[in-house]
């Protein structure tokens, strides 16, 4: 009798000499290095400039040695240029197309609902906050991962899950994709048990930024897609730790070393502000932080790898210790993705998010390793120039011997008694100007830290001095922005990978159905459910074009101003420019809420439009009839007439349509509106009646102001002098026909004439 190979995945020993090996080759001192000047990066944000490396294998650092009454002034020039950066980086939104893989009508239906579900997703895992957090990380380390996951805790609450039954062997489990048992060497045919259901855990999807001071990776893999295994190592408390691994608990222990002097993540913990901007040699407090005499924090390790020969659906391999003591977990990836004949494809749940990808190497590069010996090098020579304010540029009393003064003050309205037999008196030396070289390096250096930032005034929200022109504010955006056009592309193209991810184990694993809430244009909230078995297909997530950078409000606006100057927008005769200049100033509501109202009610009359074309009434009317009433409107000499008659002829068959209220809607607005709903693709979908009642809608509200207009132009027209005394004169008998000045060819009167019959024509 043949019996099974042993699973791969319970040989914990040799998972462990693989861990071990992996992690060996990837840590050392290289490692020690970038994260020296991560933390440095860290120290200098939180005010501790007066410090230094340490040469040691673990590359800290450490309070600087300077001489006793030595000023150590910080001026954080860094801090505010890091966060002028870092908030560029936390706005960022990516623009991203869900596209089907394939022409299958379930991967394009995926595609639909992925472009939706992606709100419902980012919602729950709070990627607001994430993306403030992935900012700072990649600001002052060069780089972050997100990591995404399925949290499958009870803490999220316990759902029902329905049951099926096995036809052949008569067991039950819950419903699966495809209606086969799962028991080994069964494969029998499952239905549905309607009276039988089981709890599970609800879970949630979550996303959490790793650091680089928590992962550990191949530094020769340059690609950041291409990396085929990956280790997390972090720590938490030995309570959590245990509870976490319940059946492990009682081999749980906190490590036996502290680490808050190394360059793991828990040093950061500790980490206290500066107390002061003007600290005087050693009297400043030391930013190490007290040590602990024990420590409760244990080492958790997760190793991922991609299928390999030993390891065919890929490794998760989870470790409790600090050398990997006790094995808590041992398994395949837990997450895949649908492949092309529709066979699981392991991933690993990690994307990395660089700020600048050096050539050869995994490991990134941030600019804030450029601005802080910059930073350094000006809190030196402030140094220098308090120093010299406190010595030689302090004035000093020359008092000779024998005069029989001491202790001179200085204090206005003094008075001081010397002995003039002596032939000398007090002399009061001024002190010596500070060198005017030094003032301008601190200037020069402070230019040099913005160049090498490239965080120009425009940038930072701002407007420069003398700058008022759209275009020029434009070509200053484009200039500073020029700098980090490579990294927002990659940050691009990693959402669109994230996204992948995030809805690939939303698909794999979400069985309770989550809520998607939209404010339509119309005020009105929509409420949209979405499932994991909703992803069915495969889809590819794609950045858009042209949006690689983030969205400027000051320099919109400006170019607004600019076309409104130039003539190509006129906010003030076209009600339509001037909506979409509110809208874009966020003052709709507040100049204009008339204009708002009258949006919103054209906007449900063409929400109540597309809400007829699904009335089960309206396949009751024949082709002949719609051709019929096509025609009609066509030949209509007075769309009012056809509407009234559209509305009797439905309203027969108990069908309602929007009607236009002549003396009431802002038929500019409703206009619009409704031709906007003309040339959406959903029109293409609707009935042919349906479209012959819109554009029957649009025909009413452009007669009805052409109505309006003409009133208008009537109006003025009765107002003119045309009779009685103010006649002209009439002709002579037998000469010409009389003319006067004001009725020549040239005259006001003929050019009046003549503009209104172009207003005539207008209209």
């Amino acid at each position: 009798m043949m019996t099974e190979p042993a699973s791969p995945y319970t040989n914990h020993e040799a998972i462990r000499e693989r861990v071990q090996r992996k992690h060996k080759a990837w840590t050392g001192p290289t490692r020690a290095g970038f994260l020296q000047a991560a933390k440095g990066n860290i120290l200098f944000r939180q005010g501790h400039h007066w410090i230094r490396p340490v040469g040691n294998a673990y590359g800290d650092w450490r309070p600087s040695v300077v001489k006793k009454g030595t000023p150590m002034p910080v001026t954080n020039v860094y801090a505010a240029v890091m966060k002028t950066f870092t908030s560029m980086l936390a706005r960022f939104e990516p623009a991203l197309t869900f596209r089907p893989a394939t022409d299958e009508p379930e991967d394009r239906a995926t595609a639909d609902v992925a472009t939706r579900a992606i709100d419902a997703v980012q919602e729950e895992v709070q990627i607001t906050l994430i993306r403030q957090l992935l900012a700072e990380w990649v600001g002052m380390t060069g780089g972050a991962w997100l990591e995404t996951g399925w949290d499958a805790s009870m803490t999220h609450g316990v759902v029902n899950l329905p049951m099926e039954v096995c036809t052949l062997c008569g067991s039950t489990q819950p419903m699966a994709r495809e209606p086969i048992c799962q028991q080994p060497e069964c494969g029998g045919e499952t239905v549905e048990a309607p009276d039988i259901s089981a709890p599970q855990a609800r879970g949630r999807l979550f996303v959490e930024v790793r650091s680089l001071f928590e992962m550990i990776f191949d530094p020769f893999v340059g690609d950041p897609t291409k990396h085929r295994a990956l280790i997390r190592q972090s720590t938490l408390d030995e309570d959590d730790a245990k509870a976490r691994w319940k059946d492990h608990a009682e081999r749980i222990t906190a490590d036996s070393l502290p680490t808050n002097g190394s360059l793991s993540q828990d040093s950061l913990a500790t980490l206290t502000p500066a107390l002061g901007d003007l600290q005087i040699g050693s009297a400043r407090v030391m930013w190490q932080g007290a040590t602990t005499p024990g420590n409760s924090r244990v080492t958790e390790t997760w190793f991922w790898e991609l299928p390999t020969e030993d390891y065919p659906e890929g490794l998760l391999a989870i470790f409790v210790g600090r050398n990997f003591e006790l094995c808590v977990h041992a398994g395949p990836l837990p997450y895949a993705s649908l492949g092309d004949g529709g066979q699981r494809e392991p991933f690993l749940p990690f994307v990395f998010f660089p700020q600048e990808l050096v050539p050869g190497s995994a490991w990134p590069r941030t600019v804030a390793n450029d601005v802080r010996p910059k930073n350094a090098q000006r809190n030196l020579w402030e140094s220098l120039v308090i120093m010299a304010g406190q010595r030689v540029a302090n004035p000093v009393w020359l008092i000779p011997q024998g005069c029989n003064i001491t202790n001179p003050t200085g204090e206005p309205g003094q008075m001081m008694h010397y002995n003039a037999m002596t032939g000398q008196k007090p002399e009061r030396i001024p002190g010596m100007n500070i060198t005017p070289s030094w003032i301008e390096n601190i200037a020069r250096i402070d230019k040099e830290i913005q160049e090498l930032t490239a965080i120009f005034e425009v940038l930072s929200g701002g407007r420069p001095e003398g700058i008022s022109a759209g275009i020029a504010l434009q070509i200053l955006k484009e200039r500073g922005e020029s700098r980090f056009g490579p990294m927002f592309q990659l940050w691009h193209h990693a959402w669109a990978q994230w996204a992948k991810q995030a809805l690939e184990i939303f698909r794999q694993f979400a069985t309770e159905e989550r809520v998607l809430q939209i404010k339509g244009r119309d005020g009105l909230w929509e409420v949209q459910k979405f499932l994991g078995a909703d992803l069915t297909g495969r889809i590819n997530v794609v950045p858009e074009a042209g949006m690689s950078m983030p969205r400027s409000t000051m320099t919109e606006r400006a170019t607004i101003e600019q076309l409104a100057a130039m003539g190509v927008i006129n906010p003030a005769g076209n009600p339509e420019d001037r909506l979409a200049v509110l809208e874009e100033y966020g003052m709709l509501g507040k100049f204009s809420p008339n204009m708002e109202k009258a949006a919103k009610r054209a906007i449900m009359e063409n929400e109540a439009f597309e809400a007829l074309a699904a009335d089960p009434a309206l396949a009751m009317i024949g082709p002949e009839v719609v051709l019929e009433f096509k025609n009609a409107v066509a030949m209509a000499a007075n769309p009012l007439i056809a509407q009234q008659g559209a509305v009797k002829f439905l309203g027969g068959l108990g069908l309602v349509i929007p009607e236009v209220h002549a003396a009431l809607d802002d038929h500019a607005v409703h206009a619009r509106e409704i031709r906007n709903l003309a040339r959406s693709e959903r029109f293409l979908s609707l009935p042919p009646l349906v479209q012959a009642l819109i554009e029957l809608h649009a025909a009413v509200h452009d007669f009805v102001t052409g109505q309006q207009q003409q009133a208008l132009i009537a109006a003025r027209q009765g107002t003119s002098a045309s009779a009685g005394f103010l006649a002209p004169p009439g002709p002579r008998p037998g000469g010409p026909p009389s003319t006067t000045p004001m009725q020549g060819p040239s005259s006001p009167n003929r050019l009046e004439g003549e503009y209104r019959e172009m207003e005539e024509r207008a209209a």
